[in-house]
Order: structure tokens, then sequence, then C-alpha cells
């Protein structure tokens, strides 16, 4: 018999009990334990190695023995009978046969080929797969037990396989190669679904589509407008687009999906087109204020939802025809009147291919009563003997303001003595007293200001000047 290390010895072992003349001696019921035969060989018998005979004959099942090796003998004992030992036998090595086929593919598109091979003669056996592109290296790209795999390839090219069969104490089978290689040419699949709204008035269109089936593609969106030629629009790896327009019309829209070493999949239309109606969004709100006594005040509004767009805003003065008193891309004007009056405002928002927007106006009118502010000071000097003296005061807050100066002597009453725009006058008095001055500013369509008093009198005491 020979045997492989490490597994069962097959035929199992047997040892028979004769009797005197040559036949088994069926109720013999005796142990018997077989061990290496000495100056055999140097290995290791496992298993069971004592078992008793049944109608004269001990069967072993379960014995290995090992390492490999040429000339391994085994004794029994048994009974009262002397040791007995076997012939001799070999343990070798066995081979695991290789497949006998490797069936592949001859083209592959999808990136995944289905490749299977047949079983090796020695069951149990592992299966290394391997795979080489283009006539490169081979790389391991399956093992187990399987005698099929699914193999994923993410390039284009040409793919050779070969597979051997493995298992522990067995030399592993040489290769089996398959006759054809797999001519690969991946192509993206398109996207199942594109989603274009059927309108829009903001210019900004939000399109959606569903994922290739191949991962990491890069999806790339073109448009026409209004039946011309599609010009991309997006590209990148999101499902979903942003698409900004700045005119009218109908927008079509079409998608494909790419990839490194795949083949661009072919398009997948919207099954409508946007019809785009541009128009400017009205601001939301316009903050006016109750009530102004300068002439000049500021107003605010709140953006348009069209970026970059211009605004209108338009004055009535108590009740009449609304007037446009500015127009720019500011959401703030400074607005100058020049009478008393209730002023009311509204605001629109327009840009070129939009429609304009309808007018939002202010919850309130600004109530305006004009009033010119009073000069903040009034300088006069406080003694003078020539009786030309200068008297000056600062401006009042409303531009263009008149001033009219007045004063009074030891008391008495007030007297205009200048008026006009200067913030000074050269006052000439004739006679000797103490004299006081007050100033106040006044305007066309302005409510005259309070006065503003000096805040000590002119001394005067005049006297001649001595001969020259």
């Amino acid at each position: 018999m020979n045997s492989m290390p490490g597994q069962p010895i097959t035929p199992a072992v047997a040892v028979s009990f004769m009797d005197q003349y040559g036949n088994v001696a069926t109720g013999s019921t005796a142990d018997v334990t077989l061990a290496i035969a000495s100056g055999s060989h140097s290995g290791i018998l496992s298993g069971t190695t004592t078992r008793p005979a049944v109608n004269g004959i001990a069967t072993f099942t379960d014995l290995a023995i090992g390492p490999e090796g040429n000339g391994y003998m085994l004794t029994a004992t048994g009974g009262s009978l002397p040791p007995v030992n076997s012939a001799s036998f070999d343990v070798i090595i066995g081979t695991c046969g290789k497949p006998a086929s490797l069936t592949i593919p001859a083209t592959n598109s999808t990136g995944t080929i289905s490749i299977i091979w047949s079983a090796s003669d020695v069951s149990g056996a592992t299966y290394i797969l391997e795979q080489s592109k283009d006539g490169g290296a081979f790389t391991e790209v399956y093992s187990g037990t399987n005698i099929s795999a699914s193999i994923i390839v993410t390039a284009s090219g040409t793919y050779t396989y070969r597979v051997k069969a493995a298992k522990d104490g067995y030399i592993t089978s040489g290769y089996t190669v398959g006759s054809t290689g797999c001519v690969v040419q991946l192509t993206c699949p398109a996207p199942a679904s594109l989603t274009v709204p059927a309108t829009n008035s903001t210019g900004t269109i939000s399109i959606t589509w569903s994922a290739s089936d191949v991962s990491g593609a890069t999806y790339i969106i073109e448009q026409s407008k209004d039946g011309g030629a599609f010009t991309e629009a997006y590209s990148g790896t999101n499902t979903f687009a942003n698409i900004a327009v700045t005119a009218n019309g109908t927008y079509a829209y079409r998608v494909k999906a790419a990839k490194d070493g795949y083949f661009a999949s072919g398009y997948t239309l919207g099954s409508t087109g946007c019809v785009v109606h541009l128009a400017c969004g009205k601001p939301a709100s316009l903050t006016v204020p109750a009530t102004n006594s300068t002439g000049t005040f500021y107003l605010t509004w709140s953006a348009s939802d069209v970026s970059g767009a211009t605004y209108i805003l338009e004055q009535s003065k108590d009740g009449g025809t609304f007037t446009e008193v500015y127009s720019g891309t500011n959401t703030f004007a400074n607005i100058a009147v020049t009478a008393n009056g209730t002023y009311i405002y509204r605001v629109k928002a327009l840009k070129t291919n939009y429609d304009t927007s309808d007018y939002t106006v202010g919850s309130t009118g600004c109530v305006v009563h004009l009033a010119c502010g009073a000069p903040a000071s009034l300088t006069v000097p406080a003694a003078n003997s020539t009786g030309t003296f200068y008297v000056t005061w600062s401006a009042s807050d409303v531009s263009g303001a008149t001033y009219v100066v007045e004063q009074s002597k030891d008391g008495g009453a007030f007297t205009e003595v200048y008026s006009g725009t200067n913030t000074f006058a050269n006052i000439a008095v004739t006679a000797n007293g103490t004299y006081t001055y007050r100033v106040k500013a006044l305007k066309t369509n302005y409510d005259t200001s309070d006065y503003t008093v000096g805040s000590t009198g002119c001394v005067v005491h005049l006297a001649c000047g001595a001969p020259a």
C-alpha cells in the first residue's frame, strides 16, 4: 500500500488472527496495537493505534502517517502472538489535478465578467484564478472553492485568465489557461430619467437625473434654447444642477454619463422643455420715515430675488402724480424735497430680458414740515469804541438759508440791521450804549428758525479820535 502525509491510509489497515491452518480465527477478540516498525522510518503514526479484533480481524480506519518517505513498515502486536511486520510501503505527496477547462466570454461591455471552470479530480480543492490585462503580469482575482467567479474590471482592454487547484497535503496543480481573452469595451449606462420643470420665472432652473449604474460617473448636461444647438451647461459628478438662463424661451435638456476607461452613454432627454418667462421679484418691503423736518431723508427697500436688478423709486406729493426720483442698483436712496407736504413712495425692480416687477408701496407716507435750524452760536464783541464792529454766527443746517440779524440798544426793541446769506455782518452804531444782537435763519418753504442770541451785549463807548 501507499499513503499521503497526514491523510488517512486507504484502504484501511486490517490485521487478521490466523489459526494453524491459515484460516482467520473468527473467535478472536484480542486487542491489536500498531506502530511504525523499528528501523524502518522515523515518522509519526497518528489516529487510533489500538483496536479490538472483530471476528478475528482488527480494522484501523483513521490511521495517518508522515512525513513523506519510502520504506515504511508497520508492526502489529496482539494477544500472546509475536510481533508481525507489514510489507514495506511508501508515503508520497499527491498532486491536485488541474481543471480540465476554463470558459471565458469573448467580449464584455458591463465590466462584470462571468468565468467558469471544471472541478479538479481532488475533492475539496481551492481554486486560484489569476488575471492579466493587455498582456501584463498575472494577479490573483479569486480564491475559493467555487468553480465560477464574477470578476469586476474598471477599464477597457483584453483580459486573459488562468486557474489552478490547490489543497493542503497536495502539490498545487498546473494552470489551465482560457483559450481566448475577454475583450472588454465598457460603456456607461445612460441615466434612466431626467426631470426638468415645465415652467420657470426666476432664471434658475433646477434639474435632476438618476445615477448611472457605473459608480463614479461624470454627467454632462446639455441645453438647447428654442430648438437651437445643444451646448454644455453642466459637467460633474452630482445628479442635479441649477442652471442659470438670462432670457425668455423654451429650454430643452439632455444628459449623458462618462467615465475614464468607458465609452460615454447615450443621451437621456427630458420629457418636456422648460418654458422660461423671467420676471423680477418685487422688493418685499419699502421703509419710509413717518416725519421729516430737514427736507432730506433716507428710504430703504429689500432686494429683488433677481440679482443685478435696477430699482426705480417714485414719489407722489399730497396724492399727486408719481414721478421718478431714483434709478440704480442700490437698495436705498437719499431723497431731498423742497416743500412741506405728505410724500408717498413706491419702488419696482427691472432687468434686461426680465419682466418688470410689481410696485412695492411704503406702508406710510412721510409728512414733511420743513424748518430752518437756528445758528448754533452768535459771536458779539464785548466792547467797542469806534462805532463799527463785526458780528458772526454759525450756519444753519439748511443750506442756502437767509440770515436776519436784529439789534436792541439798552434793552429797547429789536430792529433788523442785516439780512443776507453771509454768516457775518459789519455793524455801525452812532451812539454810546449797550447793544444786544440776535439772529434767525429763514428760507422759502421752510419754517423760520428760532433766534440765537449773543451771550453778551457789546458796550459801545464812542471817543473822538485826536487830530492827526
